[in-house]
This record gives C-alpha cells, structure tokens and sequence, in this order.
C-alpha cells in the first residue's frame, strides 16, 4: 500500500514505530508459545484420534546428531505433540474437502459416504507381499495334508468392495496379481460383498478398514462348505445395535469433522457368553466375546474380543468339541464368534508372536480334537512382515 502526497509523488508506506514494536512482541510470544506448551503440557505416548503412537522425545546423542538421525526423530516428535495438533487436522481436512478434493492423508472419501485408504505399494512392500503368500502356500499344503482341511481366506481391502472405480492400482502393484500368482488356491470374497455392498447392505464400516459382522456373517456362511459345517441361518441370531458413534482408523488418518460415526451391531445367540477366551500367553481369562467397556473408548472394535493378542483361546466349557486353528490378523475378530459355535478355536496372530511359533501351531494340529485351520489376513496386512516367517513348515511334516 502507498501514501500519495499533495505534490503527486508517491511515498513508500512506514509502519509507525509504535506498530512495529507491538508487532514484534506478539511474533515473539507467539515464537515462544509453542515450545513453551510443549515443555508444560503432558508428553502422550497415543493418540486416540488418530488410533497410533506417537513419536517419543530422542535422546541426544552425538552420533544421531551427526548421522542426521536426531534431527529426523525430533522432527516427528514435534510434529506428533504439536499442541492443538487434532484441531490444525480437522481444519486442514475442511479446507482440502472445500476444494472439492476426494483425498486427504492418502484417504478417499467416496460418493457413497464411505472412507477408504488409497493404496501405493513399494517394491520393498510388493517382495513381502510374495514372500508371505509363498509361506501361506507352503503351510496350507502341510496342514492339508493332515487330512483336515486347511482354507487361506485373503481378505478383500475396502476399496476393492467399496470405490473400485476411484482407486487406479498397476497390475504390477496389486496385491491381487500376486495372490491369483502364488496362491491361486485362496479364498477370494470380494465379489460377493462387493455385490451385497451395491444392493445397500452394510458389509463395511464407513469409517474403518475393516468389515462389519454382518459381512462376516456372509463370510461364515461362505466359509461352512470349506471348513465342514452346517451355517446357522441369520435368524438364529438376535442382532443387536451396540454403538452408533464409532469413528474407525480411516477416519482417525483424515480426521474429517463432517463425517457420520458408523453404528455396531452384534449378532448375538444363546450361550454365547458362557465361552472363555483366555490369553494364552498371560493367562487372563475373558467370559464370552464380547467387550462391553471398549464402546466408551476410541476404539471401539475391540468391542470383538478385545485387544489383538498373540494366542486366544476361545473354549465352551462341559462340551467335547472339535478345535478350529486360526492364523488371523484384526478382520478375524468379528468372524470367530460365529466360528466359535461350531469350534473350540485356538487364534494365533503372528504379529504379535515372540519366536518360532512352529512348536504351539504342531500342538494344535496333534492333539485328537484338531479339525481344521483356517488363515485369515488382509491383503494390505501381508504387503509387511506379518511373522510367516516364524513358522518352520518342514518341522510341522
């Protein structure tokens, strides 16, 4: 902006020396705000918003400080604890959705309403990918050959269900390409609850990654001819609305404030709260499936048998019944309660497995009861290392 004076020449505009130091106090204070809150304020470890942990504070070290390591670590640090982080978020989603656009934090936001993660996957990503359905291959062959059957069900993303037409994946990059590669042999659903999804029936969270238990209802009804048993029909359950504020993961990456909670519903059946889910490895027994206080938390689909831990067991006490072994990651939670009324299951998560994990899959197989195993894994869960490394199939022949 410029002054023009009588005599038609233009003079430069001056802050008035009053401004200037008013200016400069407020820049500073502010300067100092930040690292002040974050010097006061407590240090968290999780943020339940966003469903991750949080970066924690380096050491000062002196060669991270010379390899650059330090520098990177303080960085996410204070970008994770920066304070009023979910609000700055939530405004950064509104500005990105006012113009017009459908992805924000590498979240897609579909016509339909639904939240979806958009997929890019790494050479280093696609060669873990291979190498875990390699191993999955291998062990479904050993275990068949027990006699019992052995079922490796790949678990659609849902942008395979929901918003194919919005998601453009190279053949070379699709997680698809490889499983129809090296295990052709897979169970592969997404055609039936991408059906069910077009005809308006909530198969999948609009908000989460994972699907709800009434597309696990469909899944147990597919899964009855593998596995050998006689599905229950969908009116021997009582289905329950348990929640309507649940905001799942994808929602939590894009924080996008105008976005409808998704509602959770139980399939409930008689008995189903007299089995005991007992973590193996600590010993804490749970009765039934499922877990009332996590709907007051952030992440309510620990609702489905709590927390992921590295071996469940889930048995009905005073019944003789066969033992259903099942390699899973987090889309089995809502899928084993229906499972469980034809099976005792033994759920090993391999992620969270601290060694071989050959010796506890051989005691299952061994035992009289064994029936069966059924590999469940999301197609996204196997692009990392998921612990298929920890099983020794030559040990289990």
């Amino acid at each position: 902006m410029n002054h023009q004076t009588s005599d038609n020449k233009i003079q430069p505009f001056t802050f008035s020396r009053r401004f200037s130091i008013i200016f400069l106090v407020v820049f500073s204070l502010l300067f100092l705000l930040v690292p002040t809150l974050l010097f006061l304020l407590p240090s968290k470890s999780f943020s339940e918003n966003e469903n991750r942990p949080l970066a924690s504070l380096p050491a000062l070290e002196t060669q991270a400080v010379f390899s650059g390591d330090y520098t990177r670590r303080l960085s996410a640090y204070l970008q994770d604890h920066l304070p009023a982080r979910s609000l700055m978020l939530q405004a950064k989603s509104i500005a990105e959705m006012s113009l017009l656009k459908r992805e924000n934090n590498r979240v897609l936001l579909l016509e339909n309403g639904y939240l979806v993660k958009h997929f890019s996957y790494s050479a280093q990503e696609i060669d873990a990918l291979e190498d875990n359905l390699k191993r999955i291959g291998v062990l479904c062959d050993v275990l068949s050959a027990t006699g019992h059957p052995a079922v490796f069900l790949c678990a659609p993303r849902a942008v395979d269900v929901l918003g194919r037409e919005a998601h453009e994946e190279s053949s070379k990059r699709s997680p698809w390409t490889a499983v129809a590669r090296e295990t052709p042999e897979a169970l592969l659903v997404t055609d039936l609850l991408r059906e069910k999804s077009r005809r308006g029936e909530a198969v999948w969270f609009h908000t989460d990654h994972h699907w709800t238990p009434l597309g696990a209802f469909y899944l147990y009804e597919v899964l009855g001819e593998s596995l050998g048993y006689t599905p229950y029909p969908r009116d021997s359950f009582t289905e329950k609305t348990v929640s309507q504020s649940f905001l799942g993961t994808a929602y939590s990456a894009c924080l996008l404030p105008a976005i409808r909670a998704d509602e959770i519903r139980a399939f409930r059946y008689a008995g189903d709260a007299d089995f005991l889910c007992t973590d193996v490895r600590t010993g804490q027994t749970e009765q039934g499936f499922y877990r009332e206080e996590a709907l007051s938390t952030k992440d309510q689909y620990t609702y489905f048998l709590g927390q992921n831990t590295a071996h469940l067991r889930i048995v009905k006490e005073g019944e003789s019944r066969p033992t259903l072994l099942v390699i899973k990651d987090s889309y089995a939670q809502c899928l084993v309660p229906f499972l469980a009324r034809h099976f005792n299951v033994e759920m090993l998560d391999l992620r969270y497995m601290r060694g071989d994990a050959t010796e506890t899959i051989r005691a299952v197989v061994s035992a009289p009861d064994y029936a069966g195993a059924l590999i469940l894994c999301n197609a996204d869960t196997l692009t990392a290392e998921v612990g298929f490394s920890l099983i020794s199939a030559e040990k289990l022949q």
